[in-house]
């Protein structure tokens, strides 16, 4: 059975066995009991409701770098994983890990705004960390490049004093001939 449906015995008890046809770990809890098999006494009860939750033991957690930083995830067993572009990791489900992000961090794409963040795996999940050389992330999801105006001003600075140096070199090199 893969959900809800009524079912008539004609038996006074039932025995009741819960298995995953998938090739990963799972916790069966029936009832709020975390075990495969139930047995049910069925005397006397005219309606009885059964629970029965799957929750997988590991998922996936992808981490995205978006702009020039690094993204340091350390595990709950103290190893720590480096991430400059894109990672995805295994981790027991409903575990908490800390990551850290080495640059100029822009925010989380959960909001998030802070340097040092704890994360709790729950599912399979994503969170990608917006780096200062990205843009700024608006509301609806998209990147806005930012303007450094102290960088456009020293390039054309620069560009003008190369300008300047050809020029003056050229006519140095026609009055020397």
């Amino acid at each position: 059975m893969n959900s809800n449906i009524t079912l008539n015995f004609n038996s006074s008890s039932i025995l009741v066995n819960a298995y995953v046809l998938a090739p990963y770990s799972y916790s069966i809890f029936i009832n709020g009991n975390e075990t495969n098999k139930v047995n049910l006494s069925l005397e006397n009860v005219t309606y009885l409701d059964l629970n029965v939750t799957v929750i997988p033991q590991y998922a996936y957690l992808r981490v995205n770098v978006i702009g020039r930083g690094t993204v340091y995830m350390e595990l709950y067993n103290g190893t720590i994983i480096s991430v400059t572009n894109s990672s995805l990791i295994k981790l027991y489900n409903g575990s908490s890990i800390l990551l850290e992000a080495d640059g100029s961090l822009l925010n989380w794409s959960n909001g998030a705004s802070n340097a040092m963040l704890w994360y709790n795996v729950n599912g399979n999940s994503t969170i990608t960390a917006f780096f200062g050389s990205s843009g700024v992330v608006q509301s609806n999801g998209n990147i806005k490049p930012t303007i450094n105006y102290t960088e456009i001003g020293l390039s054309l600075f620069a560009i003008g004093f190369f300008l300047l140096y050809k020029i003056y070199s050229k006519r140095d090199q026609d009055t020397n001939s």
